[in-house]
């Protein structure tokens, strides 16, 4: 199952996220992704609670979708009957500044904070709601975060500005002793990680 809000494709198992033109699949749109790899089945879900104020992400898991709306409140939507999204409420915490990417890990919500220049880190509860969150810088100078990807107790923290901060994931989901590991290279306009 294929989930698509805004640019972002997601597997259902949370294995790639593959960035897509903005006109592929209208916002919400719910497909099925065959053995061979054909898409069937596009139905559009209901529309996400707070879609008008524009989607910046989203992070699946078996039962709820978070998704970014606007610069400073994430949806919390339960994933329905064939992936549709219902039931959406808004959650917003006064960590979020300029929402962007979104990742679900160890039973947090990391939320970059493109504006902000750090990551918010937010208890995500049973019922998929949000606890207070915390904030976590991420580097000095110009940051610029547009998406995390956890792994362990590592964090890959992708900036806007051509960088990829590795982090460790500390007591609480904090992320701490960041510096850039590029890798020899600079990346330009980076926008989404992910780990496979």
């Amino acid at each position: 199952m294929l989930r698509k809000l805004g640019a972002t494709l997601l597997l259902a198992s949370g294995l790639a996220i593959v960035a897509v033109p903005a006109l592929a699949i209208q916002v919400s749109d719910v497909v099925t992704k065959n053995s061979d790899g054909t898409l069937t089945s596009c139905a559009p879900s209901a529309a996400v609670g707070s879609a008008s104020l524009g989607t910046a992400g989203i992070a699946v898991n078996s039962s709820f979708a978070y998704v970014g709306v606007g610069a400073t409140a994430v949806d919390v939507c339960r994933v329905g009957a064939l992936g549709a999204l219902t039931g959406c409420i808004m959650e917003t915490d006064s960590t979020f500044a300029g929402l962007d990417g979104i990742s679900l890990a160890n039973g947090y919500a990391y939320v970059a904070n493109q504006s902000g220049g750090t990551v918010s880190v937010c208890p995500a509860n049973v019922d998929g709601s949000l606890a207070p969150c915390t904030v976590s810088a991420v580097g000095t100078g110009v940051v610029a975060p547009t998406s995390v990807a956890i792994n362990g107790a590592q964090a890959y923290v992708n900036d806007l500005s051509g960088n990829i901060y590795l982090c460790t994931v500390g007591t609480g989901g904090a992320l701490q002793n960041c510096m850039v590991s590029n890798g020899g290279t600079t990346f330009n306009f980076g926008i989404q990680i992910a780990l496979h």
